[in-house]
Formats: structure tokens, C-alpha cells, sequence
């Protein structure tokens, strides 16, 4: 007898043990997964996909997957068929699909085309992960930032925003007036080469406390007779820098403040001062 020879049931059952754990693998994913013929008719899902969208266990076989589309994305479905009979992938697609009762969620899907041993398309599988909350938290950073545009831009002290790293992020109009840098040309460039600052009567330069604001995260004063150089040479006494609360929008704001009685009572509030180097 050949030992070399392979049993085939050995075969057999090695298969049957892979399609066991593959499947398991399926059933168990945290993202939704759902098998459908060319046709869009489900053919099978996981338990995933039956509790983001909100139907009971087998309930989504052999329904067209077009009940989970909204009426206003359709075609969607077309464009995938299309793409998927021409043996394409779809990777990280953003799109809205209906739960059971109506209800819109924001999801990322993958399109892949499934094939059977000869390499012929068969089918189409679908993994879908809820990104809602991670939309609405995008849309309530972008409204915060427009809020701090529209508020910032609007009020009477000059304000410079920069990035963790020192860079200009931000300038309003009033910072734009004080410095003579324009917003678009100072974004990203180093905080010291538009934040120029001098003391009024030695003419040396003074530390810039912008990196100590950076570094601590703290408010930090400014020392007397402390003056703002301008791009054109033009000098305007400021009062203080003051760093923006630690959080998502990872910023530091400059407050440029001119008037004599507001730097007089940032004195009084305790602000550390930077001296003359």
C-alpha cells in the first residue's frame, strides 16, 4: 500500500473543520456581515448585522437588501451590482442605510464580490460598522470650530491661534492689523516669526512666552512696557497670552490685549510675567 497517498476523507474533513471556524469567525465579528446573490436578495448575515439594523434572527434571509436603503439612495445599490460584476472591491464607502423602523444610521461599508471555485462571481458580501457617533462627533467639532471662527473673528482683541507644535493655525482680523501678517500667509509658519515682541525702552528682544503657554498649558502675562513689532515696523503695547482649556481642538490661542486698564487688571489677576533677555 502507498502511504504517501492522501485519504480523501482526511481531506473532507479538514474542509469541513475550515468552513466550521470561518464561520464562527462570521457569527462572531462585531461588524455586520451580509451575503447576497447578484440579484440583492440576502442569502445570509451574522448577528451583527441583525442588531445594527434591528430585525430578529433570520428575519433578513431572503429579503432584497434594498429595504435597508433609503428611497434617495437607490441607486447606490445599482452602482455596487455594476461594480461588483466587474469584479470590483469597494473599500470604506460612507453612505446612510434604514434600521427595521425607519431609523437613518451613518455606516462605512466594504463591497466585495464572492467567487466560486472556478473564479466565477457568484455573489457579494458586505461589512458594514456604524460610524454615527463618530459623524456626529465630527459635526459637533466642525460647528464648535465655526462658533470659535465666527465668535473670534468678530471681537475687539487680536487673536492668534497655533498648533501643539508652535505653528500658526489662526489669525482674526485685529491680530492681522497688529502684525501685518495676513491669516493665509502666517498659517504655518512659527509662532516667533509673526509674534514679534520687544520691551519698549532697552529695544531687546523679549522672550516670546508663546512657547512657555505651549509648554504649560497656563495663562502667562507679559511684563510692563512689553510692545508688539509689526511686520511694517509699527509697534502697539500688548498685555497678555493666554493659552486656550486642553481639549479636542488641541490649540493655543494668543489674546493680544492693548488697552492700559485691561493690562492693568490682568496684572492683578496674577499673570506671570516674561522678562527682557
Amino acid at each position: 500500500m502507498d502511504s504517501t497517498k492522501r485519504d480523501p476523507s482526511t481531506d473532507f474533513g479538514a474542509g469541513v473543520l475550515a468552513q466550521a471556524y470561518l464561520a464562527a469567525i462570521v457569527e462572531s465579528s462585531d461588524d455586520a456581515i451580509i451575503a447576497k446573490n447578484l440579484d440583492g436578495t440576502i442569502q445570509a448575515c451574522n448577528a451583527a448585522a441583525e442588531r445594527l439594523f434591528g430585525y430578529q434572527p433570520g428575519e433578513l434571509i431572503g429579503q432584497s437588501v434594498r429595504v435597508l436603503i433609503p428611497p434617495d439612495r437607490q441607486r447606490e445599490e445599482d452602482d455596487i451590482l455594476a461594480q461588483i460584476r466587474q469584479g470590483q472591491r469597494i473599500d470604506h464607502f460612507e453612505t446612510v442605510r434604514l434600521t427595521r423602523d425607519g431609523r437613518p444610521i451613518d455606516i462605512s461599508l466594504t463591497v466585495s464580490p464572492v467567487r466560486d471555485a472556478s473564479g466565477a462571481i457568484i455573489g457579494v458580501s458586505k461589512t458594514a460598522r456604524d460610524i454615527t457617533e463618530r459623524k456626529q462627533a465630527a459635526a459637533a467639532l466642525a460647528a464648535q470650530q465655526e462658533w470659535f471662527r465666527v465668535t473670534l473673528g468678530s471681537i475687539g482683541d487680536g487673536i492668534i491661534a497655533s498648533d501643539p507644535d508652535g505653528h500658526v493655525t489662526y489669525m482674526n482680523g485685529v491680530a492681522e492689523m497688529l502684525t501685518g501678517w495676513k491669516n493665509e500667509a502666517a498659517r504655518g509658519k512659527p509662532l516667533a516669526d509673526v509674534f514679534q515682541i520687544v520691551n519698549e525702552h532697552t529695544r531687546q528682544p523679549v522672550e516670546n512666552p508663546a512657547g512657555l503657554v505651549i509648554r504649560s498649558g497656563h495663562i502667562v502675562g507679559l511684563a510692563n512696557h512689553t510692545v508688539l513689532v509689526g511686520r511694517d515696523g509699527a509697534e502697539y503695547p500688548i498685555a497678555v497670552v493666554k493659552s486656550a482649556p486642553h481639549g479636542e481642538l488641541a490649540r493655543r490661542w494668543i489674546k493680544l490685549v492693548k488697552s492700559p486698564a485691561g493690562a492693568a487688571a490682568l496684572r492683578e489677576a496674577g499673570f506671570v510675567p516674561c522678562r527682557a533677555r
